[in-house]
């Protein structure tokens, strides 16, 4: 690695194109158009961040964002479909055909305190800066890297390079100071953890150990946003371990730690299911041909403990299945979703989910098939999606799951009966006697 020294800013370490596998056929062509006009008119112009990353670790980037020393009022001025958004950090969303979003930020430093006559100070969070700036007010080595559409070149302000040969994640401050900045990070050090693979640096990890319950203290708003990613990122199975071995996971759910004396058997048992719960999620956002929505994602995690609690409290006598899910989920899940402030068209999703989910369990226990008038329902497919990945999560036979089928075939035979011609059916009353030639049917061919 060439080293190249700049007395205006810190040390910067320079990888050839020749040193490294990026190329430029790996990126996106839209973000290549927006690389070249921003080099072209004389600005930086800089892939930047996870998008470097996964490049040099040989994965398609989910997205390719760029930084640049251009302003956003210039910006707006060399492109045309050009938006600038945010208040406190402001972007340009550079829109394409299909609804793809390149993203393009100005370089920033740390955020200065800026008073005036009739205001305290307050922090300003538009200040811009340098390339090295940008980098050091990452969050990790490894997202700090930089890749020049000029040189094609890697440029690394912060020791990246080095942690993705040592397959470590790390801080680039040093982490008390990183985390009392920002205690986000702390979930953003475990996902990046779970999502590459890599070890936590120990003096990291035994702050995340130490500080996770900070976490708590932030925006609740950006703490369900970050969630929500982990929920569709595939690997939200090692997240979860790595969560438990934090003690995060029990400061974000405490029910799920299971308190009280003589219940470690118990509690080592919910833990699997919980990670078993998570492995199917993972295995669904694979699978599905469109994302699945969040309630559906939601109720696959949480289905464990609801189903774990809810039938230790006998229904009252009379009480309709229904109203009594209603009661339980009120009383199990209620409080954890208001924690995470869960919206509550999405809370009324995850209900309605989990108690068609039950429903449907009961129907094929007791009668081996699913009642017709379940199919009109407006979760019924969540609703059967989240009944199979439970009956996975819980180890049953892949022929236990698919008695769900059942539902399909009745219903194609339901709608047969009912499109047939007035003459072709039996008269009132003597259905069951008539033979089957009488009925139209070919007793070789009939198999039911």
């Amino acid at each position: 690695m060439t080293v190249q020294i700049d007395s205006k800013q810190p040390q910067a370490g320079i990888l050839p194109r020749s040193k490294h596998c990026i190329s430029r056929s790996h990126i996106d062509p839209d973000a290549l158009k927006v690389l070249y006009r921003l080099h072209r008119s004389g600005h930086a112009a800089y892939l930047v961040g996870g998008s470097v990353r996964d490049l040099l670790l040989g994965r398609t980037p989910r997205d390719f964002d760029i930084g640049t020393d251009a302003h956003p009022g210039r910006l707006r001025r060399l492109f045309r479909n050009c938006r600038i958004i945010g208040r406190r950090f402001k972007l340009a969303h550079i829109l394409f055909q299909d609804n793809k979003i390149i993203e393009v930020a100005t370089f920033r430093r740390h955020a200065e305190a800026v008073a005036s006559k009739s205001q305290p100070a307050r922090p300003e969070f538009n200040t811009f800066g340098t390339a090295a700036e940008d980098a050091l007010r990452r969050d990790i080595t490894i997202n700090g890297l930089f890749y020049d559409i000029a040189t094609f070149s890697v440029i690394d302000y912060v020791g990246g390079l080095q942690d993705l040969k040592n397959r470590c994640i790390r801080t680039i401050k040093n982490p008390t100071t990183s985390f009392t900045e920002d205690p986000i990070r702390i979930v953003r050090v475990m996902r990046h953890a779970a999502r590459t693979g890599f070890r936590i640096e120990p003096e990291t990890w035994n702050e995340v150990m130490a500080r996770h319950k900070t976490v708590m203290t932030c925006s609740m708003d950006r703490l369900r946003e970050e969630f929500y990613k982990d929920l569709s990122s595939m690997k939200l199975a090692p997240l979860f371990e790595i969560f438990h071995a934090s003690g995060f996971l029990y400061t974000l759910f405490p029910e799920f730690e299971l308190r009280g004396p003589g219940r470690l058997p118990e509690r080592i048992a919910f833990l699997h299911r919980l990670l078993d719960a998570a492995a199917a999620i993972d295995r669904c956002v694979a699978t599905s041909l469109e994302p699945p929505t969040p309630s559906l994602l939601l109720a696959m995690l949480l289905m464990p403990y609801f189903s774990m609690n809810a039938w230790r409290t006998v229904p009252k006598k009379d009480l309709h299945l229904s109203a009594f899910l209603h009661e339980r989920l009120d009383a199990l899940l209620a409080p954890l979703l208001h924690r995470i402030k869960i919206p509550h068209d999405l809370h009324v999703a995850i209900f309605q989910t989990v108690i068609i989910c039950e429903k449907i369990r009961q129907a094929v226990y007791s009668r081996g098939s699913i009642p017709h008038s379940l199919y009109p329902a407006q979760y019924f497919q969540q609703g059967l999606a989240l009944y199979r990945a439970d009956l996975e999560s819980r180890g049953e036979t892949r022929e236990t799951v698919d008695q769900a089928k059942i539902a399909s075939d009745d219903q194609r035979h339901v709608r047969r009966r009912r499109r047939r011609k007035p003459e072709q059916r039996a008269p009132a009353g003597d259905h069951h006697s008539q033979s089957n030639e009488a009925r139209g049917v070919n007793p070789s061919v009939h198999k039911d």
